[in-house]
């Protein structure tokens, strides 16, 4: 009985470890994709003349994971919005994908700055405010990414060894 405790203790020790190190990655690859995804939508507001809520849709349905479910809950939103805002319907799918999403507050504010315009303004402002969101979002992916070389290594190898020094300690 008390083999099975050390081993079901070392086994949650590490997987905290693991879990802990793939939110770094997440972050990192979310940033990407939202990045991938404003573009997308600047070229749709560019090229397309494609209505916000439709594009959006098409960006949720080619984006895979969190960042495809909240551009497609925000779109959805957008088309049963019975007269709310642009920028509440974003913020609003932002809160409600809050525990999806990988995201850190700075990442967060990035975004409610570019709904805050959204649908506010004429093309030539908003596409402002979308490649202006990409670079701070561009600088913030590349602080991810460091954030990711530097701690994914170390929480995988503290829960193990958090694991290990326990199991140890029991015995």
């Amino acid at each position: 009985m008390k083999l099975l405790g050390a081993v079901l203790l070392f086994f949650v020790c590490t997987m905290m470890g693991f879990w802990k190190a793939r939110q770094y990655v997440k972050r990192s690859e979310e940033l990407r994709q939202l990045r991938g995804s404003l573009s997308a939508l600047e070229t749709e507001i560019t090229y397309g003349a494609t209505p916000l809520h439709l594009a959006c849709q098409q960006i949720g349905e080619r984006e895979p994971g969190a960042v495809g479910r909240f551009f497609t809950l925000f779109a959805k939103q957008l088309s049963q919005s019975e007269g709310r805002a642009t920028f509440e319907c974003w913020q609003q799918a932002l809160f409600d994908m809050k525990s999806e999403l990988s995201l850190r507050e700075q990442d967060r504010t990035i975004l409610i700055r570019l709904g805050n315009k959204l649908g506010l303004s004429d093309k030539r402002d908003q596409l402002h405010h979308l490649r202006l969101a990409q670079t701070t979002l561009e600088a913030e992916e590349a602080h991810a990414i460091r954030e990711r070389d530097k701690y994914e290594k170390m929480y995988r190898n503290l829960g193990v060894l958090a694991g290990a020094l326990l199991v140890i300690l029991m015995y």
